[in-house]
């Protein structure tokens, strides 16, 4: 898991998120404060058919 304040955060965001697509966590802090966290995204759910059920 990484973190990084939100200025380094936007400056390379693109290289943020290619850390997150390999699986990594990313936090982001705003004046030392937890604000945000990169995670990657799970599989796309399949839509329950509920006549089926």
């Amino acid at each position: 898991m990484g973190t990084v304040n939100l200025v380094d955060a936007k400056a390379h965001l693109s290289e943020l998120i290619d850390q997150v697509e390999a699986g990594e966590t990313v936090q982001i802090l705003r004046r030392g404060k937890l604000v945000a966290q990169l995670v990657p995204a799970g599989a796309p759910r399949k839509p329950i058919d509920i006549a089926a059920l």
